[in-house]
């Protein structure tokens, strides 16, 4: 999208979900993606599916909506996902967002977010007991590889429902252990 979009190139970005990446993202995280998008000049369609491709010249999708629009790079063949990574991470004209794991929460789990729109910056979090099982990032591409590394979360649970951009400081109290480090005579030394 990026390198079309620096050549000038009209974008229409069609989604049948309510929001952009909606597989991948939550609604803040797809919300601000879609905005991003926007101020970028890209126009943003949501709830919207391409009904067929109509093979004139120039190739053309039909929308539920009954727009056509022009659709030069679609090939119109079926294509079927056999899998996602275990972390997604997005380029989207240059805002970075990631997922993993199951993001959109569980029955009965929480979820806690920090969103700051004006530095198009979100952390989402979801919790199943004290575990943490799924994020959404976006504009925050430090030491988010630490949100996977998270897993039991004991009393830090509580420090991440109140404030979930604190992922880093549980990682190294938790998955790290550094919290109680007693240095060489630390009976957990090797």
């Amino acid at each position: 999208m990026e390198a079309l979009k620096q050549r000038g190139v009209q974008l229409t970005v069609v989604e049948m979900g309510d929001r952009m990446v909606p597989r991948m993202m939550g609604p803040a995280a797809g919300g601000m993606i879609r905005r991003w998008c926007e101020r970028q000049g890209v126009r943003v369609l949501t709830g919207t599916r391409i009904e067929a491709i109509e093979h004139a010249a120039p190739l053309q999708a039909r929308l539920s909506s009954g727009e056509r629009v022009a659709a030069l790079n679609m090939a119109g063949q079926q294509a079927e996902l056999r899998g996602v990574t275990q972390i997604n991470v997005l380029d989207t004209l240059g805002l970075i967002s990631t997922s993993f794991g199951p993001w959109q929460g569980v029955p009965g789990g929480e979820r806690a977010e920090w969103v700051d729109e004006a530095h198009h910056r979100v952390v989402s979090l979801a919790f199943d007991g004290d575990r943490l099982i799924g994020s959404n990032t976006v504009g925050r591409t430090e030491c988010v590889g630490a949100l996977r590394g998270l897993v039991r979360l004991g009393p830090w649970k509580e420090v991440l429902r109140r404030d979930p951009t604190q992922f880093m400081a549980a990682y190294l109290a938790r998955a790290q252990g550094q919290g109680g480090w007693n240095g060489a005579a630390d009976a957990r030394r090797r």
